[in-house]
């Protein structure tokens, strides 16, 4: 029984092949296009928080992807370097001895990541410049993870977008359990637009 444990545990793996993984996950993503009821031409994405940062790597470096939908994201390589046919997006440095400490007593992390704008840290910077994609990026002032406006700002600058802002919304806006609840996107999203 243990043996046929270990073959199942190491058949759940996943390749330590990147260029394998990367099809893995293209295809993962590209999938729904194959299905009838699907019209294409291309995948959308949707990223929160450090999801964000990772759908704008995904829009960038993968074809086939045209819109990602960035909630309180940011623009930066966070957590890890990515790595992605010899392109490297080194992580952004984080300090953890920059944590404040509220009366509440919980942990205020959003000063502990570095400045991207300087010198050392612009390699950190994902140039969605070059991504084929569509990007909205929706956050909220609150937000309590990083400087979501700052870095959705940075973004557009180089998209020549615009930052929609949501006054006190929270991590997740506060919108989504309305939407949850059958609020309509489409007159959320009525005055929202698109830019590449």
């Amino acid at each position: 029984m243990v043996e046929g444990g270990a073959q199942m545990q190491a058949e759940l793996q996943l390749p330590s092949s990147s260029r394998l993984y990367r099809r893995l996950v293209h295809r993962l993503i590209l999938f729904p296009l194959s299905l009838c009821r699907v019209k294409g031409p291309g995948a959308g994405l949707l990223g929160i928080s450090k999801g964000g940062d990772l759908c704008l790597s995904m829009a960038l470096f993968l074809k086939g992807i045209t819109a990602a939908v960035i909630i309180n994201g940011s623009a930066v390589n966070v957590v890890g370097d990515l790595h992605y046919r010899g392109e490297t997006l080194p992580a952004m440095g984080v300090h953890l001895y920059r944590i404040k400490v509220t009366k509440d007593s919980l942990a205020d992390i959003l000063d502990i990541l570095n400045n991207p704008l300087e010198e050392s840290d612009q390699k950190c910077l994902i140039p969605v410049e070059r991504a084929e994609s569509a990007f909205l990026f929706l956050l909220g002032q609150d937000d309590r993870n990083w400087r979501s406006e700052f870095y959705a700002n940075e973004a557009s600058k180089h998209l020549q977008a615009h930052v929609t802002l949501f006054s006190g919304g929270n991590g997740i806006l506060g919108i989504l359990p309305k939407l949850i609840l059958g609020f309509t996107t489409n007159r959320l999203l009525n005055n929202v637009h698109f830019h590449k």
